[in-house]
Order: C-alpha cells, then structure tokens, then sequence
C-alpha cells in the first residue's frame, strides 16, 4: 500500500512506522502521473524511484521502438526491474 512506502523512508524505525502509520492515510487520486511517452530526461530523473542509468535506457528505447505501452514492456526489455515496475506503476501514464 501507499502507507507502506513510508518504511523507504530514511531513519524511520519500524516502532514509529507501527505507531503513525494507522493515523496515515494516502490518496492516489492526488499523484499526478509522469505521461513516459512524452516526458524528457529531467522529469524522469527527478522521480526517486527512476535511476539515471534506467531513464537514460528508457529514453533510448523510446526513441527507437516508439510508444511505450505499459512497465511490462519495461522488464521484458530489462530496463527496469520487476520490483522497480511495480513501485514506480502507480506514478506514470502511458498515453
């Protein structure tokens, strides 16, 4: 879940995260997504959970395949990691 990103952050020990994390709530309808298909290098590498060796490759596949359609085409290709589609999913879009 989305509160449970808060175990990522640095310095917060899992006593504290058991204490806050029932007073925290999270609504995805806030995140405003990254379009992948259209945004440049600095607005990908800006998301902490894009490295820049994997932006770099993302771009580079779009600029020869195309349209990218989904973080599936992203692993098979391994450019990201199965884990790293998965945390990153929820923030971009693929219009």
């Amino acid at each position: 879940s989305a509160v449970d990103q808060l175990r990522e952050v640095y310095g917060l020990s899992d006593s504290t995260f058991l204490v806050i994390s029932g007073m925290v709530t999270a609504d995805s309808s806030e995140v405003v997504k990254i379009n992948i298909n259209t945004a440049d290098f600095r607005a990908l590498v800006r998301h902490p959970y894009l490295e820049r060796y994997e932006v770099q490759a993302i771009l580079k596949y779009r600029e020869i395949i195309g349209k990218i359609t989904g973080t599936a085409v992203l692993v098979d290709n391994k450019i990201l990691t199965g884990e790293r589609a998965r945390k990153i999913r929820p923030y971009l879009s693929f219009d």
